[in-house]
């Protein structure tokens, strides 16, 4: 896996996704943000681009369902370890590699 930006708020997340040539296989979004919130970050993100996987991770549960009904591919609550992170992206991941040659 590279990681191909970071950002401190769904501001810059939403610019620095804008400024990428090619989009990334995945998003790792936080919910409580600055200026805004994971939620409207997702949404815009995925106007841009639809078939975006976001995987929303928060110690916010609240919000799990608006994520997933918002389009959120996964939610996993903090705190969580590295093999649950690495598990949730790469079962993300697979996923769609599965629905892309079904499309094929």
């Amino acid at each position: 896996m590279t990681v191909v930006g970071s950002a401190l708020d769904g501001v810059d997340a939403v610019i620095g996704f804008k400024a990428l040539k090619i989009p990334p296989d995945m998003v790792l979004l936080d919910h409580r943000m600055p200026r805004k919130n994971g939620l409207e970050t997702m949404s815009e993100l995925l106007l841009i681009e639809p078939g975006l996987k976001i995987l929303f991770i928060s110690a916010d549960t609240s919000i799990t369902s608006l994520a997933l009904e918002g389009g959120a591919a996964g939610f996993l609550a903090k705190p969580f370890s590295v093999s649950q992170l690495t598990t949730t992206v790469k079962r993300i991941l697979q996923l769609t590699r599965d629905n892309q040659h079904l499309a094929s």
